[in-house]
């Protein structure tokens, strides 16, 4: 049979002779329903204490989760910021081989022109000096032979210093031509040599940019997973405290919860004897109250009867 408070003070008992005092009694039934009623609101106390602690020991195991799905995020960002790096890094290191490539095609293009020029201005020069060597020649043979005879001496002269100049002529134009030549390959070379050294320079300008690149992405990737790990690992520290803690009260409430339960059954079995005593005594009342006028009426008769013997005798 459960009881409640509310019956334990609402319980109207009966009175009978030999009873119990009502005021004792009223005053135990009192106490044993308000002690009753602290016990029941001390579980439920208990029971929303321990939902709550288990509410908060959830809370703790997703905050748990969300930190390591943190840390997995910022190990992925940290691998896509190398990956990252490395790509750009790959970028420059083409584009610095591409435009250094294109330098020097540019710069072999601008020195086999300039080697073809001075070439050709070098034979244009050799042509010119042959022609004119030519000409001259043709002239003294045809000014000789119209003059053979008058003019042996001055014909043989003129044919010598012609053969002089054309000589002459001819070495001018071939030193002319081997300087422009000589000139020529050395603004070549000069021009080849500069662009090989500026592609030099931009391919070591572009890997130490791309090292410089890497090495910082390297930095921000290691310092963002050291900062998380630190992160997680006070968190977790925190949350494995904090679940100590929650773990240690919801033992005590639960060893609470077992006493107080404990002395409910012991309070609600005493209280249990104590009305099934209360209810057996006012049983037995209700028996002698229904048995005495019987002998009040046997009584009665009796003394009826002594007294018409007695009459009768008289």
């Amino acid at each position: 049979m459960k009881v409640t408070p509310l019956d334990l003070r609402q319980t109207h008992l009966s009175t009978s002779l030999r009873g119990f005092d009502r005021d004792e009694v009223r005053a135990l039934l009192t106490d044993a329903a308000d002690d009753y009623e602290a016990a029941l609101r001390e579980v439920d106390r208990l029971r929303q204490d321990l939902q709550k602690a288990e509410n908060q020991l959830g809370e703790h195991r997703d905050r748990e989760i969300n930190l390591r799905n943190t840390l997995l995020t910022a190990q992925k960002v940290a691998d896509q910021i190398r990956e990252n790096a490395g790509k750009e890094a790959e970028v420059l290191l083409r584009d610095a081989d591409v435009r250094s490539q294109a330098m020097l095609r540019e710069a072999e293009l601008r020195s086999a022109s300039q080697t073809s020029e001075s070439e050709a201005r070098a034979l244009a020069l050799v042509s010119t000096a042959e022609a004119r060597t030519l000409a001259l020649t043709t002239d003294a043979e045809s000014r000789a032979t119209a003059a053979t005879r008058e003019a042996d001496a001055r014909a043989d002269a003129t044919l010598r210093e012609a053969d002089a100049r054309a000589d002459a002529t001819t070495r001018a134009a071939e030193a002319r031509a081997d300087a422009a030549l000589r000139e020529s390959t050395a603004r070549a070379q000069a021009t080849l040599a500069d662009a090989e050294s500026r592609a030099h320079a931009m391919i070591t300008d572009a890997q130490l940019r791309s090292e410089s690149s890497v090495n910082e992405a390297q930095a921000r990737a290691d310092a963002l997973v050291r900062e998380a790990q630190a992160r997680v690992d006070v968190l977790l520290q925190k949350a494995n405290v904090r679940l100590d803690e929650l773990e240690h009260a919801v033992g005590e409430m639960r060893l609470r919860k077992r006493d107080v339960e404990g002395t409910l059954e012991q309070s609600i079995a005493s209280l249990t004897y104590a009305l099934e005593f209360v209810r057996t005594q006012e049983s037995r009342e209700d028996k002698v109250r229904m048995l005495r006028p019987r002998l009040a009426e046997q009584g009665h008769d009796t003394q009826w009867s002594q007294g018409g013997e007695a009459a009768m005798l008289g």
